[in-house]
């Protein structure tokens, strides 16, 4: 992909520098994953990374396409970090679990890694479409965008789910959105986090 690797990567935690080579070779080898609009992606400052979701691979192909530009850490269901193996390498490269019923202390941090200047990677649809079709946007994307004040970056990701089936998967990068509605307004959350969905749709 051509990218530099930033400040912000070089801070990464060591095991996240040492599996991006080999999951970038391995994603290319099976999927190919061309990247496109890497470069509306800044390399520094509060930055929210919003994708569609139909597959496993999403949050890894996100991962793989921004570093290493970006460290981009996010919130995975708590369930992925009761697998053994798979619990310690997503805590030891950026993320933390998501009681998804509610879970403010994760919330608290989200924003905290945006306010420190972070990247961070949300579904606005806050789980995995089971059948390809995009589902409701829910109000935490909004939320979050609200209240860190951070710059929001649709991302679509193409084909992914044919996972884990070799097929062209790729990355579209569109441009930046900001929320601008009341920090308290759960209805202008969902509209926001909609208006982001569609935004990715139509990349």
């Amino acid at each position: 992909m051509g990218n530099e690797a930033t400040a912000e990567w070089r801070a990464a935690p060591w095991l996240r520098r040492f599996a991006h080579p080999i999951f970038l070779a391995f994603i290319r080898l099976m999927w190919r994953m061309p990247v496109s609009g890497l470069e509306r992606v800044p390399e520094s400052g509060p930055l929210i990374i919003a994708g569609n979701h139909v597959s496993l691979a999403d949050g890894v192909m996100l991962a793989v396409a921004l570093g290493p530009r970006r460290f981009m850490r996010g919130l995975g269901k708590q369930e992925l970090f009761a697998v053994p193996l798979v619990g310690w390498f997503l805590r030891n490269t950026g993320f933390v679990p998501l009681d998804r019923s509610g879970d403010v202390g994760a919330m608290r941090w989200a924003i905290d890694v945006l306010k420190a200047g972070g990247c961070l990677q949300i579904f606005p649809e806050g789980t995995r479409s089971k059948d390809g079709k995009p589902g409701r946007p829910k109000a935490g994307l909004g939320f979050i965008a609200a209240h860190s004040k951070a710059a929001v970056l649709p991302a679509r990701l193409v084909n992914t789910d044919k996972f884990p089936w070799p097929a062209r998967m790729e990355v579209r990068f569109g441009e930046p959105l900001r929320f601008s509605g009341e920090p308290a307004d759960r209805k202008a959350f969902l509209e926001f986090g909609q208006t982001v969905l569609d935004r990715i749709l139509s990349l």
